[in-house]
């Protein structure tokens, strides 16, 4: 995060009492003026800023895999899949105006490693972090939290429940490494988990966008490739990423 810097409206201007970011100005109310304390703009901008630099971190992103900066779709590398970052800035604008039927929407991103879908998931998550309770998490660590709930921490209130209900209650998920493995298959207890997980969100009107390398139609457990299936097809959101781009930006935030 980049340190805050006191614009020339607010510099050595504090009123007594009142920390560096803060005026004096008057307010009038019914015809009487009233002189109030208000946070400057820039002190406003950069303290909302690094609140969401810290959900962002809390809420299970990593910086180092993104490589999007996150307010500028124009650092997206290629050409292939351009017309995939149009579309989904679309969708973060009707996100952002609280169109249900985008914000329970389900996406489905795939390609081949480095093609950029955890950088353009990212982006989108940093778009709407400022607002919206947006969690990250990875497929893998979804099942060992699966494990440590069911064979060492099954109890009511646990910390591991918490987490699991953040992730089914939160307004927007992104689900990477989502069967990446050509042919990967669950447990006869690992299935039926997931399938709840997906249902509950599902049925909640919550989205999430899935991350994998390989299509939905390769997916082999058919209960789960049906269920997301039928959401992806209503707004056609199984988008393809081919242009890869390996280098990370110095600033995210």
């Amino acid at each position: 995060m980049n340190k805050w810097t006191q614009c020339r409206n607010c510099r050595n201007k504090n009123p007594p009492g009142t920390p560096p970011g803060f005026i004096s100005q008057i307010s009038e109310i019914d015809s009487l003026e009233y002189k109030t304390v208000t946070e400057c703009f820039c002190h406003k901008s950069w303290r909302l800023k690094n609140e969401a630099y810290k959900r962002f971190i809390n809420n299970g992103f990593d910086l180092f895999d993104i490589n999007m900066r996150g307010d500028d779709d124009g650092d997206y590398k290629g050409n292939k899949s351009i017309g995939n970052i149009l579309r989904l800035k679309n969708y973060i604008e009707k996100f952002q105006e609280d169109q249900q039927d985008i914000k329970k929407a389900i996406l489905y991103f795939y390609g081949p490693p480095d093609t950029q879908k955890t950088a353009t998931a990212n982006w989108i998550a940093n778009r709407l972090i400022w607002k919206y309770d947006i969690r990250y998490i990875d497929f893998n660590i979804f099942f060992k939290m699966y494990i440590d709930y069911e064979y060492l921490d099954k109890k009511e209130g646990s910390e591991i429940e918490k987490k699991i209900k953040d992730l089914e209650e939160c307004d927007l998920l992104v689900f990477d490494n989502f069967f990446n493995e050509k042919g990967e298959k669950l447990s006869d207890k690992q299935s039926p988990f997931l399938e709840r997980f997906l249902t509950t969100r599902i049925s909640s009107n919550k989205g999430i966008i899935f991350i994998s390398h390989n299509s939905l139609s390769n997916l082999k457990n058919d209960n789960i490739k049906n269920l997301i299936n039928k959401e992806v097809r209503k707004i056609n959101s199984e988008l393809f990423f081919e242009d890869n781009f390996h280098d990370v930006p110095e600033d995210i935030f």
